[in-house]
């Protein structure tokens, strides 16, 4: 993701499910020939004007070389390129190397999200205990439900918040209602609260915290099974652990976007980069210049350049892509497709409850304390047959 871009989300129609989730690229690690040739997420689109550019200086290098020769030529050497190169290659290496960091750091996050969420749901899910009747049963699925919704409504509400933090430019507000209430995650009721807890204290309300608010009626809603007898102290404590990483999470994932490389470093790069790619095709000018053949110079000056070019501006180019990874460039993670499959997956969990032993179990009790409770009726119904219709007692 480039900077705070959001890829063109903003203002973008909702996806349908029969439209394609967007996902990283992959590729075949053993095909190089493809992947030299595929254009999707190479840096070669964002780079190209700086390659034309220092293609084009060459080109001028090249005709100042051929016009005032080799003795009045400015620039004859390339040590001077040669030693600023090396330093300015080991420090964008560095800062590739930051960036990559913090790409894996982000996928490590969106991981713990991932199994916070599975880790939440199969913990209510298994250990909530089954009532013996069966309306109250009904309710608790019914709970468990609202609380499968509210984890995925926590974790969509953390994604957005990470999208739209606002950093080093104004990024404008998501619409609670397009991304939250419309697909069903919130309801009406709920996002009211939220909108009015969100005015407190403020003199504009914003939405920066607003997963601390969904995290908090998740938590209501898990307290509400502990409170009803569905489950035990031991098991709200490991939900409650699951909620915590949810907001750990959130808050590592915020660090990443909201602080950029520090500017000095990114200066001093941008600086130096400029000087060193602009500058190196003087020297190759006259390094390849050939007086028997003038138009080689023409070719190969410029042919060289824009692949230095290339490989310095390149490289800064990966950084920046990848410093922050969540968004729906080509290279940024999958977020999407991981929070479609975590839906899938703890929905799925629901299905479980109906062929468990617990739910077995409590199904033969029932069964068998409606046998019992037939058993009685008939025997009473016997026993008031053979005494008769009440008042008629025995004469003699």
């Amino acid at each position: 993701m480039r900077g705070n871009n959001l890829g063109g989300r903003q203002g973008a129609a909702p996806r349908t499910p029969a439209q394609p989730l967007p996902a990283m690229i992959t590729y075949d690690t053993g095909s190089m020939i493809k992947i030299i040739c595929q254009l999707k997420g190479s840096v070669l689109l964002s780079v190209w004007p700086q390659m034309a550019m220092c293609a084009g200086i060459a080109v001028l290098a090249t005709i100042l070389r051929a016009s005032i020769g080799e003795d009045d030529y400015i620039i004859k050497d390339v040590k001077g390129h040669a030693t600023l190169g090396t330093a300015l290659a080991f420090l964008n290496v560095f800062r590739s190397n930051l960036s990559y960091g913090r790409y894996w750091d982000g996928r490590g996050q969106l991981g713990v999200l991932v199994k916070s969420g599975r880790e939440l749901m199969r913990l209510v899910v298994a250990y909530s205990k089954t009532p013996e009747e069966k309306e109250e049963e009904a309710e608790m699925q019914e709970t468990i439900r609202e609380v499968w919704r509210l984890i995925s409504c926590l974790m969509h509400s953390i994604v957005l918040a990470v999208q739209h933090f606002e950093g080093h430019h104004h990024v404008p507000e998501y619409d609670i209602d397009l991304e939250l209430v419309k697909p069903g995650w919130l309801k009406e009721k709920e996002k009211s609260a939220i909108e009015k807890a969100e005015n407190v204290g403020r003199d504009v309300r914003d939405n920066k915290g607003r997963p601390a608010l969904i995290a908090a009626l998740l938590s209501h809603k898990v307290y509400y099974m502990y409170h009803r007898g569905w489950m035990n102290a031991a098991v709200l404590k490991k939900c409650d652990k699951c909620i915590n990483e949810f907001v750990g999470a959130w808050m590592a994932c915020e660090k990443i976007v909201g602080v950029p490389m520090v500017f000095p470093y990114t200066q001093m790069l941008s600086v130096f980069m400029v000087l060193f790619v602009y500058t190196f095709p003087f020297p190759l000018a006259h390094i390849f210049f050939n007086e028997e053949a003038e138009f080689n110079g023409f070719f190969i000056t410029p042919f060289i350049s824009a692949l230095v070019a290339f490989a310095f501006f390149g490289m800064n180019a990966v950084g920046v892509e990848i410093e922050n990874p969540f968004g729906d460039d080509d290279n940024d993670l999958p977020i999407k497709k991981m929070m479609k499959r975590i839906e899938l997956d703890t929905i799925a969990m629901l299905e479980l409850r109906t062929t468990s032993d617990q739910a077995e179990a409590m199904e033969k009790l029932r069964s068998e304390k409606a046998e019992q409770e037939k058993l009685a009726q008939q025997k009473s119904r016997d026993r008031n047959a053979l005494q008769g219709p009440p008042g008629r007692g025995f004469q003699g």
